[in-house]
C-alpha cells in the first residue's frame, strides 16, 4: 500500500511532530510511505534525523520553495506519481484544496488536531472527498460534528493517539516531590497560574522540585515572577528539548501538572502517564476526561482553580502510598489504551475498512 502523509511543517518539541513521526512508525511496516512538508522551503535536518531513527526507507519531500501555485501543482503531481492508496492530511489547507484532483481510488483521512473553529474549518474544505476524519477524543468528534451540522457524522472516527512506552521508569515517591510541566510556556497552557501554585506549595512547606519543559512567550515573565525560586533551584526550565530528553524528565516525575486551557487530546498527558507520572490536569470535558479518571489514578481540576491544583498536590505529597498506587495505575492505563501498538492496530483496522 502507498501512503502519503502531509503536514505544513515539523519542528522539534511540537506535539504535532511527535504524532506525525509516530504515524510514520506504525504505518511503514509493509507499506511505502511518503512524508510531504508542504510549507517547508527545503528538507529539514530535524525531519531527516527523526525519519532516519524510524526507517531509512521512508520517502521525504519538502515542496514549499517554489511559490504558491507551483506548490499546489507539485503536490497534485506527487499524488498521482506516487499512486497513493491513502492520503493522510494533518491540518493541511493545501492538501484539502487539491482533493478534487486526486486519483479516484485514493482514500483520504483528515486528522483533527485541535479543538478550535479554525482547525474545523480547514478540515471541512472539500469534505465530500474525505473518507474519514480521525478525532483523538469523543469531545473532538462531537465538536466537529456540531461545527459541520451533522453532515459527516458517520465519517468521524475516534482513534486515540499513541505514545512510546519506555522499558523502565524511575522509582516514585522520593523525599523531594518531582513535578513536571510540558508544553508551550504561554497563557493558553495555564502558565499564568503557575506562580500562585508554586508560592502556595512553598507556604505549605511541601518539599518539591518543578521542571518546566518547553518554550514560549511567557518564559521570561515566569522567570521574573519566580526569580527567587529559580535562584533557589526549586524550579528548572529546560526550554525546547529533544523528545528523548523529555522522556527522561517524565520518567522521574511523580506528578504531571498541566493547567491547560486548550487541547485536542493531550499527548503530553499520555506520555506522562505511560512514564508513571500522576496527572493533575484541567478538566476539558470530552477531552482530558477521556484520558484521566478523576480520583482513580489522577485528578481533573476546573480551569484556573489554584486551590484544587494545590490541594491535590498536597494530598499526594502527604500520602506516598496513594502516589505510588496512582502512578502504577496511570502507567497501566496508558499501556492499555495509549501505546503505539494500540494506535497502530486501530489505524490499520480503519484503513483496511476503507
Amino acid at each position: 500500500m502507498n501512503i502519503i502523509i502531509t503536514v505544513a511543517t515539523l519542528a522539534s518539541g511540537s506535539g504535532l511532530s511527535r504524532y506525525v513521526f509516530s504515524l510514520c512508525r506504525i504505518l511503514k511496516p509493509g507499506n511505502e510511505v511518503l512524508l510531504i512538508e508542504t510549507h517547508a522551503k527545503g528538507k529539514s535536518p530535524y525531519t531527516i534525523s527523526e525519519l532516519a531513527k524510524i526507517d531509512g526507507n521512508i520517502q521525504y519531500i519538502a515542496t514549499g520553495g517554489n511559490g504558491k501555485i507551483a506548490n499546489y501543482i507539485n503536490n497534485i503531481r506527487l499524488l498521482w506519481n506516487f499512486k497513493a492508496d491513502v492520503l493522510i492530511s494533518n491540518f493541511n489547507g493545501l492538501t484539502q484544496f487539491i482533493l478534487p484532483f486526486k486519483r479516484r481510488k485514493t482514500k483520504v483521512l483528515h486528522i483533527l488536531h485541535n479543538d478550535a473553529p479554525e482547525f474545523y474549518k480547514i478540515a471541512s474544505i472539500n469534505g465530500r472527498y474525505v473518507d474519514a476524519w480521525i478525532a483523538p477524543t469523543k469531545g473532538i468528534r462531537d465538536h466537529y460534528n456540531d461545527f459541520t451540522n451533522g453532515k459527516y457524522f458517520n465519517k468521524i472516527k475516534v482513534v486515540a493517539h499513541g505514545v512510546e512506552a519506555p522499558e523502565a521508569i524511575a522509582d516514585k515517591g522520593t523525599d523531594t516531590l518531582e513535578i513536571t510541566f510540558a508544553g508551550i510556556v504561554d497563557q493558553h497552557k495555564g502558565i499564568l497560574i503557575m506562580p500562585d501554585i508554586v508560592r502556595r506549595l512553598n507556604d505549605k512547606g511541601i518539599k518539591f522540585h518543578l521542571t518546566i519543559i518547553g518554550g514560549g512567550g511567557r518564559a521570561n515573565w515566569l522567570r521574573e515572577e519566580l526569580a527567587e525560586e529559580f535562584k533557589a533551584g526549586t524550579i528548572t526550565m529546560t526550554g525546547v528539548i529533544e523528545h528523548e530528553k523529555v522522556y527522561d524528565y517524565m520518567s522521574k516525575a511523580d506528578i504531571f501538572l498541566y493547567p491547560t486551557h486548550l487541547d485536542a487530546f493531550g499527548l503530553v498527558i499520555a506520555e506522562a502517564m505511560i512514564n508513571g507520572a500522576v496527572p493533575i490536569v484541567t478538566l476539558l470535558p470530552g477531552i482530558t476526561d477521556n484520558l484521566v479518571a478523576d480520583g482513580e489514578y489522577g485528578f481533573l481540576v476546573t480551569r484556573d482553580d489554584v486551590d484544587r491544583f494545590v490541594s491535590h498536590i498536597e494530598q499526594l505529597a502527604n500520602n506516598r502510598k496513594m502516589l505510588q498506587d496512582f502512578s502504577r495505575k496511570s502507567r497501566a492505563c496508558a499501556l492499555e489504551r495509549f501505546s503505539l501498538e494500540v494506535m497502530g492496530r486501530n489505524y490499520r483496522n480503519l484503513i483496511d475498512s476503507l
